[in-house]
């Protein structure tokens, strides 16, 4: 337990400097800590988005894993697409995009060295 914990700080502050690192590079401000939907559209969509989701997890709770990362992929394409689309001058789609691939890069990883470790079991679709 304690080596998750330690685990999930590294991840937490290294997420956090890599987002400043992104911000400083491409100069695009932080507009809060919370996320904020540009439109009512989006608002809506990210809803349904999240209701879609915890129906499959319901539903397919044998798959929770890809699930979660399915939807993270799909929020994070999402939200990208509509700054990209609404506020395009704001450039934070960017960093959006940027830490879904990091992140991604990160599950990827954190996977393959779990399973080459033996901590985990490799992932099996039956």
């Amino acid at each position: 337990m304690m080596k998750f914990l330690i685990f999930l700080t590294l991840l937490l502050v290294g997420g956090w400097v890599i987002e400043y690192l992104l911000r400083k590079t491409f100069n695009v401000k932080r507009n809060g800590y919370i996320y904020k939907p540009i439109n009512l559209l989006h608002k809506r969509l990210e809803w349904t988005l999240l209701g879609l989701f915890f129906i499959s997890i319901v539903l397919f709770s044998k798959y929770t894993f890809l699930i979660v990362l399915l939807y993270l992929i799909i929020l994070n394409l999402f939200r990208g697409f509509m700054e990209w689309l609404f506020a395009r001058d704001k450039r934070e789609y960017i960093i959006t995009l940027l830490f879904m691939i990091i992140y991604l890069l990160f599950v990827a990883i954190t996977y393959f060295l779990f399973v080459s470790f033996d901590f985990i079991p490799p992932f099996h679709w039956n």
